[in-house]
């Protein structure tokens, strides 16, 4: 398995693999915990045909162990829904992965976002505010593959698709007390592939 500081983006640090998941089994298991921002909708998620995906929109998959940045998490994903399509890589406090994107916003840590409710742009959430907003960046499509690689790194979040840097931000006040992973899909993107490593700064 790839790792070390040859891995793309790597900014040079010695990143060493904590996890792996391929999801080629029937059952979830404890590692990971589906969470759902709205108690109305199912935080239930499911492995179909070697990939993980969730019963419903608006939930959330936890990584349940805790760690501690410098992180870096690197997933394949698709969606087969029209329309919005949001895709969520977040580092946060345990258990607080609950986020509200319109209104009066709310949030906790670092989320990064691809395609953004009716607004359709690429944006990062710093807690309840956002920090950087691309209205030109790419969108996903339909029936499309993609690998994400979403790093934080302090001081910096960034976060590539295939390959390609889509969001970078540099935080000089950076959040303390981060230990949980969390993927996020609206309506619902299927998964797979999942790489997570970990490294010393």
């Amino acid at each position: 398995m790839p790792a070390g500081a040859s891995l793309p983006h790597s900014r040079g640090l010695d990143w060493q693999l904590l996890y792996d998941d391929d999801f080629d089994r029937d059952r979830l298991g404890q590692i990971w915990q589906g969470r759902s921002d709205v108690h109305w909708r199912s935080s239930e998620w499911k492995i179909v045909d070697g990939v993980v995906m969730p019963e419903d929109s608006w939930t959330a998959l936890a990584f349940a162990r805790t760690i501690k940045p410098p992180v870096r998490i690197e997933y394949d994903v698709y969606s087969r829904t029209e329309g919005v399509r949001i895709l969520g890589t977040m580092l946060c406090p345990q258990g607080l992965s609950t986020h509200r994107f319109w209104g009066k916003m709310d949030g906790y840590g670092y989320f990064l976002s691809l395609g953004w409710h009716d607004r359709l742009s690429n944006s990062i959430m710093r807690n309840d505010s956002e920090i950087l907003i691309d209205a030109q960046g790419m969108q996903l499509e339909k029936d499309r593959r993609y690998r994400i690689v979403a790093q934080f790194v302090p001081p910096f979040v960034e976060l590539y698709v295939d390959g390609k840097q889509v969001l970078q931000y540099e935080d000089g006040n950076w959040l303390e007390g981060l230990d949980e992973l969390v993927l996020y899909s609206y309506p619902v993107h299927a998964f797979d592939n999942v790489r997570i490593y970990l490294a010393e700064q």
